[in-house]
């Protein structure tokens, strides 16, 4: 990967070290500095000390950002797919849950409307009345009157 950073002209005395042959290079006639590849921090640091102009270190904490950078078109690219990839899931779950909440609400409306049909019509048949026990699977536990089979209460 080629990276570079404007430089009007290197600082006078700057010589790049023998094993940094390759990887920087100043090139006179576009007026930059260019550099081949990733850049380590220790390479930074020690083209860094080559000299203290100003330009100089500015034009090689550029190239080091630009080797460094994460936001290449690569990485815009997967970091879209997983946007969307996020955005499918989401609208997965919203999905389920939304479904889930409507098929639960008609079987509760259903027991409850159920509950509330048992209550107001309680015909019992006859064979009940001599057997108590039969009696609990009948009758509602809260019923109208006040009385309670279910917790022994007593009855008329």
């Amino acid at each position: 990967m080629k990276h570079t950073a404007k430089l009007h002209s290197l600082p006078p005395g700057v010589q790049f070290p023998s094993d940094l042959e390759g990887k920087i290079v100043f090139d006179a006639a576009s007026r930059c500095l260019v550099w081949y590849g990733f850049m380590t921090e220790a390479e930074l640091q020690q083209l860094l000390q080559l000299h203290t102009d100003s330009y100089y270190r500015c034009a090689i904490a550029s190239l080091f950002e630009a080797c460094n950078r994460l936001d290449t078109p690569l990485t815009r690219r997967l970091n879209l797919t997983l946007a969307l990839l996020a955005a499918v899931c989401v609208i997965g779950a919203v999905i389920v849950l939304v479904g889930a909440a409507l098929q639960k609400s008609p079987t509760q409306h259903d027991s409850q409307h159920h509950r509330s049909h048992v209550r107001q019509n309680v015909d019992l048949p006859q064979q009940t009345m001599k057997h108590p026990t039969l009696w609990r699977t009948w009758l509602p536990r809260d019923r109208p009157d006040g009385l309670n089979f279910l917790q022994g209460g007593q009855h008329a």
